[in-house]
């Protein structure tokens, strides 16, 4: 094939060009991973799963969308056996995660509220109840970076504060 040779004579020696000869019609390697995508009518993913060996236990993943094709529930499984929920509640100034644990774990959740611009403003872990363990809240500086943390314990008593200084 005259084109091909005229490409490996073009590019540089050790330059990497393709023709027809680096593929295989017979494959020789064993494939150990495949991963499928499933989208939804708006072309947004709705499920990631990797049903053969996976990097991970969690070779599954779901989402569902609200009528502004914003996340509102991000889950991840084994196979078919959740793993942990993520739901999503949109406010005017921001949002709010709510983690759910579900996989031979205490069941607990991890809520964070998010500020307009993407940041964690608080996160509260509480029991399978509902009871907060602990709640931290962050605060920022004019330039984004994270100016204070402050940890409270389950009764509300500030538990630790850390300031941050930039120079």
């Amino acid at each position: 094939m005259i084109l091909k040779d005229v490409r490996k004579r073009i590019y540089p020696p050790n330059k990497d060009v393709l023709d027809d000869d680096d593929f295989e019609k017979n494959r020789t390697w064993e494939q150990i991973s495949e991963i499928n995508f499933t989208y939804d009518d708006k072309g947004r993913k709705t499920e990631y799963y990797a049903p053969k060996i996976h990097w991970d236990t969690q070779n599954r993943y779901t989402w569902k969308y609200d009528e502004k094709g914003r996340v509102i529930q991000y889950n991840s499984y084994s196979d078919y056996q959740k793993y942990w929920t993520e739901n999503y509640t949109y406010t005017e100034d921001g949002y709010e995660i709510s983690l759910t644990w579900d996989k031979d774990y205490d069941s607990h959740k991890e809520i964070y509220k998010v500020n307009s611009k993407g940041r964690v403003i608080e996160m509260k872990y509480t029991d399978k109840d509902g009871i907060t363990i602990q709640r931290t809240v962050t605060n920022y500086d004019n330039y984004g970076r994270i100016s204070r943390t402050v940890v409270y314990d389950q009764d509300g008593k500030e538990e630790v504060t850390h300031i941050y200084v930039y120079s």
